[in-house]
């Protein structure tokens, strides 16, 4: 009986005390969903300051070079030196961010070097007067170490901040405001570059790229992340013995073995041309800086309207199909550009390349996901990069010695025919080794 008295004196305490509890969980719930939200609009404004810039400055990189007097083989190693500088920085990149705890420093730091490099763009014609072209090409090319550090280090804090539920969302969101920034600030720069005398113009393109993108860090700042725990020390080993395992890595996985093989012809079929388009573009046709940001618009908008149709057909029809109708698409690029003699058909080829592009990027990293072995994937993709970059490097300056022999259409149908043999590999090899990939895991 005075058990049961006490229970209704302490029964109000009691609710009193549930009641707490749950107020305190639900403020704490909705404090880390604030947090959580503020991060994700703090993710969103960095892309569209950090996108400004890259949209007023890419799709005129080569053309700036060509204006400084850059040869056709300077125009290929802008292309390919990038390719390397990430080879090399890689591995000691990741060394580094295993070092940190916090990464929102470090990705801070790595990405104003790379933006500080615009500052010596903007000064060199005013101090420089021979070798401008050479000096253009050293400072995109040193971009290149700090922006591996970025984005290795960036790309592992997105992961840390975003919860699985919310990374699809927030990364296509991303992708979005990039593109609807390239639509609206890069022809506006292509006319302002074809309205204003040269250099002048690109100096000042330069120099709102570098407080756009200065600003975006503002924000990158504002991301609250927990500090990861630092991993155990390795055991170090050398770069023979790395490259011996990754190669004894390979051949015990077939169905990689093929994916990485096929992957290999395809791009060196997509980088052979890569330094050509704008040489074929500025040299051969005339094309106005308006032009090519028109072309890239194009592109963009082709892609950001297709997006989620190719999604949809990934789920409908499966990655396998997708791949081969993707890759097969940028076989037509150029192919249509080896007969082409005027810049009207660039339009309707500019949508050919947005459109099957966006449907390769979707399928091609399902597809690298997929022939990856879940328990050592990192090492996978590290092989991977390894040797699409190694292409990366050496395909454009094939291209560009092709051109010295050969006459620039006829370099457009051989990497055409490479694209194509890439997409008869995809058939012939990926399909028994899917199979096989299925029957290994449904074996498990």
């Amino acid at each position: 009986m005075m058990k049961g008295r006490l229970i209704r004196v302490l029964s109000p305490f009691r609710a009193i005390k549930l009641r707490l509890i749950s107020e305190l969980k639900a403020s704490r719930e909705k404090r880390e969903k604030s947090a959580l939200e503020r991060n994700i609009w703090n993710l969103y404004l960095d892309i569209f300051w950090g996108g400004l810039a890259m949209a007023i400055t890419g799709p005129f990189i080569a053309v700036f070079a060509i204006k400084l007097g850059a040869s056709d083989t300077q125009i290929g190693l802008l292309t390919s030196l990038p390719a390397l500088v990430l080879i090399i920085s890689t591995l000691p990149a990741a060394r580094i961010i295993n070092k940190y705890r916090r990464l929102i420093p470090l990705s801070v730091k790595s990405l104003a070097l790379v933006r500080f490099l615009y500052l010596p763009i903007v000064l060199m014609p005013l101090l420089m007067r021979s070798h401008r072209a050479e000096f253009f090409i050293i400072c995109i090319v040193l971009m290149n170490f700090p922006a591996a550090l970025a984005n290795i280090a960036f790309t592992t804090m997105m992961g840390n901040v975003l919860p699985p539920e919310s990374r699809s969302r927030v990364v296509g969101n991303r992708s979005i405001i990039m593109g609807i920034t390239q639509v609206g600030a890069t022809p506006l720069a292509g006319k302002l570059l074809d309205i204003l005398p040269f250099p002048l113009n690109y100096q000042l393109i330069y120099l709102v790229a570098f407080f756009t993108s200065m600003t975006s860090l503002k924000y990158i700042r504002r991301i609250e992340v927990k500090d990861i725990p630092l991993p155990p020390p390795k055991i170090r080993r050398t770069i023979t013995k790395q490259l011996k395992d990754f190669g004894r890595m390979i051949s015990e996985n077939r169905s990689f073995f093929y994916f990485c093989l096929s992957s290999l012809v395809l791009h060196w079929g997509l980088f052979i041309p890569a330094p050509l388009f704008p040489i074929y573009l500025v040299k051969y046709l005339g094309a106005t800086n308006s032009w090519i940001g028109m072309l890239s618009i194009i592109t963009s908008a082709a892609a950001i309207l297709t997006y989620r149709r190719w999604t949809r057909l990934i789920n409908k029809r499966g990655n396998y199909y997708i791949l081969l109708l993707s890759t097969g698409g940028l076989v037509l690029y150029p192919l249509i550009i080896g007969f082409t003699y005027n810049l009207w058909p660039y339009i309707p080829n500019s949508i050919i390349a947005g459109v099957f592009s966006a449907g390769f990027n979707l399928a091609f990293f399902n597809a690298l996901m997929d022939f990856s072995p879940e328990e050592r994937r990192a090492n996978f993709i590290a092989v991977y990069s390894m040797l699409m970059n190694t292409a990366a490097f050496l395909a454009p300056l094939l291209g560009t010695f092709l051109i010295g022999i050969l006459k620039i259409n006829l370099v457009f149908f051989i990497a055409s025919g490479m694209r194509l043999a890439g997409v008869i590999l995809f058939w012939r090899l990926l399909k028994p080794a899917r199979d096989d990939q299925q029957d290994l895991e449904a074996n498990k």
